[in-house]
């Protein structure tokens, strides 16, 4: 069982310091340091969950609401965030819990070590977010302990669009999308894609596929929409900034889509599959961008229209997980006080951002995984050379916020000496606890 602290905005310094010292220990004793003791945790005769009442919905399909904006993406949204500063996250690795992370034991371990350290920074609410397997067994305990009432599991947004990305090749197998894919990537990572782990190349191909699709349909509305295209490519390329969504060409190419959409749904079941798939596709750029720019309201909105897919896929367990942690979020505003609930929200603090820009948020479960699952797989590391041990755990975790900073200002330097040919060498101490590793690079001419 392992975690992550993110701690929003980033103050620059931690509350909790760590002693330092030269001199080398045994491991026995290193394995001592930040080490989590074990609660046990006893699971009640008649089950939490079982007081818990959903809210039922329509199950049915949702409509394409194409007047809806839709979000920008790359280099596009870098620019047009330029110049507005939001608050950088700061990423702290926790100690570890040396046992099985699906053991109850660990997850009641960490759910009240989270609540500890939250109460540390003076807020009432702690946020923990794990992956649905843990996150089922996460609510029974919440539900069960009077002591973890403060504590709100959230679901991982990360897991939770790999699993809508699979129930969308689910829904579009025997499709011909397989075979569209194959023409650009590997067969044998295209059945990966399809089921959403493969999850770069994936949501790389269901956007250039979804792009494809818009293209030629667009081509095919060329008489219809071309004065209203020429209106709005003059009003986008003016010098004077305009909002769309108010611009009357915009309206009336909105219209004219609908009915567009409206009548290839009619004509047959080929033309209303593809556009249900430009729906589903559009739906996971706006679960993107919900948690990009830090757009609550959306983020729930996406969450809302994903479970119909789930049920008609068959991933019913992250069907009933994320109808259980929308309607647990759509509470918070009755359970939280009012300024943490509108720093959490409007302030977008329930995104992870590692940039101070507008298009900079990752989902918490994904911060993990570019920054401590990364770090105990490359070679020469936990799982690649160390061994995952109580020494060497607790040498990572002590090392890595103070050789992080030092292997980013190495990458300054060299890229100055780069730059500077005089410079031939530098040298970098950085200090990995109880080592310190000397690097040096050189270059010629």
């Amino acid at each position: 069982m392992r975690g992550v602290g993110c701690v929003t905005p980033d103050s620059g310094r931690s509350r909790h310091t760590i002693k330092r010292s030269t001199k080398l220990v045994k491991a026995d004793v290193t394995g001592e340091f930040g080490k989590v003791a074990i609660k046990a945790y006893k699971k009640p005769f008649v089950s939490a969950l079982s007081c818990i009442k959903l809210w039922m919905a329509s199950l049915t399909l949702p409509d394409a609401n194409l007047g809806a904006p839709s979000p920008s993406w790359g280099g596009f949204m870098q620019l047009a965030s330029k110049g507005e500063i939001y608050e950088k996250t700061r990423i702290e690795i926790l100690p570890f819990i040396n046992r099985q992370p699906t053991n109850t034991s660990s997850i009641y371990t960490a759910l009240n070590f989270a609540r500890e350290q939250s109460s540390l920074h003076g807020m009432e609410t702690c946020f923990v977010t794990f992956y649905q397997p843990l996150y089922a067994k996460a609510m029974e305990i919440v539900a069960s302990d009077e002591i973890l009432q403060g504590v709100v599991v959230i679901l991982g947004g990360f897991h939770l669009l790999v699993s809508f990305m699979g129930s969308v090749g689910y829904i579009m197998g025997g499709s011909g999308l397989e075979v569209l894919w194959e023409s650009v990537y590997v067969p044998a990572s295209v059945v990966h894609m399809m089921t959403g782990h493969a999850y770069a190349h994936a949501l790389r191909a269901h956007l250039l596929t979804s792009v494809a699709l818009f293209t030629f349909m667009m081509t095919e509305m060329e008489d219809k929409t071309k004065e209203s295209l020429s209106a709005l490519h003059k009003a986008i390329i003016s010098q004077t900034p305009v909002d769309l969504e108010d611009e009357k060409v915009m309206q009336t190419l909105i219209e004219e889509n609908q009915q567009w959409i409206k009548t290839e749904k009619e004509r047959g079941r080929t033309g209303r599959l593809w556009l249900n798939y430009m729906e589903q596709v559009s739906l996971i750029k706006q679960f993107i961008y919900a948690e990009r720019t830090g757009d609550w309201a959306l983020h729930l909105n996406s969450i809302r229209q994903m479970i119909p897919y789930f049920h008609a896929a068959g991933h019913l367990a992250y069907a009933k997980s994320a109808r259980i942690c929308l309607q647990q979020k759509q509470a918070l505003q009755t359970t939280m006080n009012e300024t943490e609930f509108g720093k959490f929200t409007k302030d977008g603090y329930f995104t992870i951002r590692r940039k101070d820009h507008l298009w900079g948020g990752i989902f918490s479960d994904q911060s993990i995984e570019q920054n401590l699952m990364r770090l105990l797989k490359t070679p020469g590391d936990m799982t690649r050379g160390q061994g995952i041990m109580d020494s060497s755990l607790a040498i990572l975790v002590h090392a890595f916020p103070y050789c992080i900073p030092i292997v980013k200002i190495s990458k300054l330097l060299l890229m100055c000496t780069h730059n500077d040919p005089s410079n031939t060498k530098i040298i970098v101490i950085a200090a990995y606890l109880p080592i310190t590793r000397i690097l040096t690079f050189s270059w010629n001419g």
